[in-house]
């Protein structure tokens, strides 16, 4: 019984899509706080993680992912993505 809650968790995160994105103009800790509260919606995703030039979102199993609304939020933030071919 102990491992049946790792493997559950583990077979959500194996059917998530992970969708890694560049991030042009971060330049401090600042820049990840703005970017992380324009992006990162609480319980929208099952991942969302910010450094600085970097965005990676994990979404919930079935979940689609919409790239031009989150371009249209790191834009609002002040940021580009730099590799817009990111899934």
């Amino acid at each position: 019984m102990k491992y049946f809650l790792p493997l559950l968790l583990l077979s959500n995160l194996a059917l998530a899509d992970v969708h890694p994105f560049e991030i042009e103009g971060m330049t401090c800790g600042g820049c990840v706080k703005n970017l992380t509260k324009a992006v990162c919606k609480e319980g929208l995703y099952t991942k969302c993680d910010v450094s600085v030039g970097h965005l990676t979102i994990t979404t919930k199993e079935g979940q689609k992912l919409n790239p031009d609304e989150i371009k249209k939020q790191v834009e609002a933030a002040g940021y580009k993505i730099s590799n817009p071919s990111a899934k």
